[in-house]
This record gives C-alpha cells, structure tokens and sequence, in this order.
C-alpha cells in the first residue's frame, strides 16, 4: 500500500480472522479516510446458511448430503455414474458440501442437479434406488452462490458488491412473491 501510495486506497476489505482485523484497524487509524468494508462473501454464506436453515429446506438439504455421501462412499455407484455422465457428455461430477468454502451446499446441490439425467438412468436400471427432489433449494441459493463466486474475484469492486446484492435481493424477492418455486407461505 506504502509502495503505490495510500492516498490511491479508499476502502479496504478482507475476512475476519484475527491478523486481518488488526490489520484493518491500524490501517484505519493510520489513514482515517480508508473506509473499512465488511467482507460480502462471508455476509453472503451467511445467508445461505441462514436459508438452509428453514424448516421447509431441511429435508432437501439432507437428501443433498446424503446423495453425495453416498456416492462418495460406493466405488461401484460413482463408476457406474462416471461411465453414464461419459456416455451423456456430462463433464463435470458431484461437489462434496465443504465447510471452509462459501454456499458449497448450492454447489452440491446444482452437481446434483446436473447430474440427474445419469443417476435418474441408474436409479431405472436398478443400480441405485435413491427419490429426487431438490429443486426449490437450489432456486433459491443460485443467485447468492453465483454473486459470492463472481465477488470472490480479484478484480471485483465495491460497486459489484453493491450490484450483486441488489441482483440477489432482487431474484429472491421475485422468487417469493411470484411464487416460482413453489413455497410455502
């Protein structure tokens, strides 16, 4: 910051550990105009987190996880899905749901949803028997998932940070009262 000149900074924002929160406060006491900005990614996780903790989306989540886990832990249910997404030109698999990494669960979630085409065909041919359904969860985190990838950026702004949210908050209002996916008042 000292080797392009400070004046050139107007805000700075970073996670909340302990190294980075100090760093922020005497960057601010040092230079008073530097505006110190919360970190929108982990604010963001946060409401996934607080979105899949709705009632109604527990059982989906569940399903998610138990669905991963499952073919995580089957040798012979995850090869015989590698060989159908091969066959479909499906290149990418199933996400785990991590704990470190912002709105895993929508990712796992949306691998899964990418993925039903050829689980679907293993579920007929009796190679597995697991029910699906998980389409309002994965309706619902898109657009914050989306956002918290796009913000993760090293190019990313304040003024995406304030775009994103309004694009988030815009698609879940738009979601709730038009009644898209479906859920329940």
């Amino acid at each position: 910051m000292l080797r392009v000149g400070a004046e050139h900074f107007g805000g700075v924002a970073s996670d909340n550990t302990g190294n980075t929160t100090l760093a922020r406060s005497l960057l601010q006491e040092e230079f008073s105009w530097i505006i110190v900005l919360p970190d929108s990614c982990h604010h963001m996780s946060s409401l996934c987190k607080d979105i899949g903790s709705i009632k109604f989306f527990r059982p989906v989540i569940k399903k998610i996880r138990r669905m991963i886990k499952y073919f995580k832990n089957s040798n012979i249910a995850s090869a015989h899905l590698r060989c159908h997404r091969k066959d479909l030109q499906i290149k990418r698999g199933l996400v785990s749901v991590g704990k470190t990494r912002f709105g895993t669960i929508y990712h796992s979630g949306e691998s899964l949803r990418r993925c039903l085409k050829p689980i679907r065909q293993l579920c007929t041919e009796k190679v597995i028997n697991i029910p699906l359904n998980f389409d309002n969860f994965s309706q619902v985190l898109a657009p914050i998932a989306k956002a918290i990838t796009c913000l993760e950026s090293t190019h990313s702004t304040v003024s995406d940070v304030y775009l994103f949210w309004l694009a988030v908050t815009a698609t879940i209002h738009q979601i709730i009262t038009e009644d898209i996916t479906g859920l329940p008042d």
